[in-house]
């Protein structure tokens, strides 16, 4: 048996779909809903037979993009797994602007091949010589005035990171009083209940870990991975530690064209105005939410030519051309 982890913040109509078409008596989907988001406004836009089979947590997050607040909520949804007395194969985690591109047989399928497995890539940050992908971590970044809007907020966002561009902090952790490397890769993962384990154990006993990563950016990206591959669970992951490539595609189960983010097309003195860029892109049009693209039925044969088992992203309505062509596939 499986449980889905999905992190979802709005769009209750897609989450719907997601459910249905991975409903199965193997399957449990236990859900972090933003806690930005009405929980009941929410459900009550869910048809009952999906509500029935969810699990809400109930200890929420205010989630906002590149903060810690993602770090947070993915650990809540770890720490409910974990103490839920149920037996999981895997927690796999999603975004509720996921969609599966394979039928429920075919993702079982690549699940059960990989038991035991924890389906996670990742590489050094630390090593790679890569200045884009060091001032992740050596910068003192900070999001939480995300939470404002207005044009004060952002002001006072961008002025607190030029404030702290002096300060740089090592491009190694210390677990144990050594300095390890830091790992790289995409939040969307599936990992065994007993890694799962480790990791919850692992955070509630070694606080300075999460000051290191407080103020990095987007800390779901390398939280995880390098407590995975700084330990005895790294052997066991399903590809091991990539190497390096400044044109990364480090999705583990979902197709995401990545290409604007690539290290390729960043350096570090690009990256603050990156952010901006991006964001105001982003604020103006309905296509947009967070860093990259939502998709449309314009991407179809690249989505489903792919090997991957989900999508990331889409959004009702603005994809309900491709979402239609997708089920339409694994409807035969």
């Amino acid at each position: 048996m499986n449980a889905y982890l999905i992190i979802a913040h709005n769009d209750p109509e897609n989450l719907n779909r997601i459910v249905k078409n991975l409903l199965n008596n193997e399957n449990t989907f236990i859900v972090h809903l933003d806690l930005k988001t009405n929980l009941n406004e929410f459900k009550s836009n869910l048809e009952s037979s999906v509500l029935s089979k969810i699990e809400f947590i109930e200890d929420r997050t205010e989630v906002f993009w590149g903060d810690f607040s993602m770090v947070d909520a993915m650990l809540k949804l770890m720490k409910y797994a974990v103490n839920s007395g149920e037996i999981f194969d895997h927690l796999i985690f999603l975004s509720g602007n996921d969609y599966p591109i394979k039928s429920a047989k075919e993702i079982s399928d690549f699940f059960n091949e990989y038991k035991g497995e924890e389906i996670i890539r990742a590489y050094n940050l630390s090593d790679n010589g890569c200045r884009h992908c060091q001032s992740k971590i050596k910068n003192y970044w900070f999001f939480d005035n995300n939470k404002s809007s207005s044009m004060v907020g952002k002001i006072l966002m961008k002025s607190r990171i030029l404030l702290f561009s002096p300060l740089k902090k090592g491009r190694f952790v210390k677990i144990n009083g050594e300095k390890k490397p830091v790992y790289y890769g995409s939040q969307w993962f599936a990992i065994t209940q007993e890694c799962a384990k480790y990791i919850v154990c692992f955070y509630e006993k070694n606080p300075n870990f999460k000051k290191y990563f407080k103020h990095s950016f987007a800390p779901d990206e390398m939280f995880f991975h390098t407590i995975i591959f700084n330990s005895t669970f790294a052997s066991k992951t399903f590809k091991g530690i990539d190497r390096y490539n400044s044109e990364w595609s480090l999705n583990n189960y979902t197709y995401l064209n990545s290409i604007d983010l690539n290290c390729k097309n960043q350096s570090q003195n690009q990256t603050l105005n990156f952010l901006f860029r991006k964001r105001k892109k982003n604020s103006g049009q309905g296509s947009y939410q967070g860093s990259i693209a939502f998709y449309d039925e314009t991407e179809y044969r690249n989505i489903i030519n792919s090997k991957f088992l989900f999508v990331r992203k889409v959004k009702s309505e603005y994809s309900n051309n491709l979402i239609k062509l997708i089920d339409k596939k694994n409807s035969f």
